[in-house]
């Protein structure tokens, strides 16, 4: 699941270039392999991924404001674990303050355009 370490530096790339549909299909793919039976999925998703999206705080307002409000709940743990109970409760009042984005929803990653992922 080594591919997991590449969605998230798309992802970033993506918040750095305003480029909304790479974005979306980012997020899409990491929420959709987060909600998946599989272990090695859900797991590869969570630390490659959604752990490490506060990573750069100086982000962290814009990238609030893309995490769909159904995987907050879901990786709040990862969160208090990566970035220590200070951080990780500012990252919860930024994200309680922040209007999420929204976007057609989840599809299923055989729908995304490939050329948008890494």
């Amino acid at each position: 699941m080594r591919f997991f370490f590449e969605v998230l530096p798309e992802f970033q790339s993506a918040l750095q270039s305003n480029d909304e549909p790479r974005l979306v299909a980012a997020l899409e793919f990491a929420r959709w392999s987060l909600a998946q039976p599989e272990k090695e999925l859900w797991n590869a998703a969570g630390v490659a991924f959604w752990e490490l999206l506060f990573d750069d705080w100086k982000q962290s307002a814009r990238v609030a404001a893309w995490i769909p409000p159904d995987v907050i709940c879901l990786v709040d743990g990862l969160w208090r674990f990566r970035l220590g109970e200070k951080r990780a409760a500012e990252t919860q009042a930024l994200l309680k303050n922040i209007e999420p984005k929204k976007f057609d929803g989840l599809r299923h990653p055989t729908q995304l355009d490939a050329s948008y992922l890494p």
